[in-house]
């Protein structure tokens, strides 16, 4: 008796079971399938274009009127919360002269920098593009709460190294 059963997620091997007297023996048989070219140890990738729209959207989209990576990483939405740093600071980069600030410093007690996207006040804008999300979007998103990772901290750093007044958290 035989039976051959395929790995449904790499496609890699064949497992093959086979019954004799009544022992099983399982062999692996290598059947060379070569994995897609978006194949990236485990997690599925997808285009640069596509990924970076996806997550500036999600960048502008997301609550509060500053987004720490950490906090992005924790709350975005399922498909764009595997970004490294570099990515999530050069996606944040290209929005920085319409959108905000891309502002790397060092918080108190923690040994890496961080990086944080400050969103420009909705007031303040001459011309709305509308290729990310609409004016009324953006404003709502703006001034809904902080995320959690915002801490007393961030807020002290911020004002401190004069990147926003302490009036831009009130």
């Amino acid at each position: 008796m035989l039976f051959t059963l395929t790995c449904t997620q790499a496609k890699k091997y064949v497992i093959i079971i086979t019954i004799l007297s009544s022992i099983p023996f399982v062999l692996l048989h290598y059947t060379g399938y070569q994995f897609p070219s978006q194949w990236d140890g485990g997690r599925r990738t997808s285009p640069a274009g596509a990924a970076s729209t996806s997550v500036s959207h999600s960048l502008i989209n997301f609550s509060g009127s500053v987004v720490l990576y950490r906090g992005f990483r924790q709350a975005a939405p399922r498909d764009v919360r595997n970004i490294t740093v570099a990515e999530f600071q050069a996606t944040a980069e290209q929005l920085e002269p319409h959108y905000g600030n891309v502002i790397v410093t060092r918080l108190r007690r923690q040994s890496k920098d961080t990086v944080l996207f400050v969103k420009k006040n909705p007031s303040d804008f001459q011309h709305f593009a509308e290729d990310i999300c609409s004016e009324e979007q953006y404003r709502a998103k703006f001034n809904s709460p902080l995320h959690a990772t915002v801490t007393e901290n961030v807020k002290s750093t911020l004002i401190r190294e004069a990147h926003v007044t302490a009036a831009f958290f009130n």
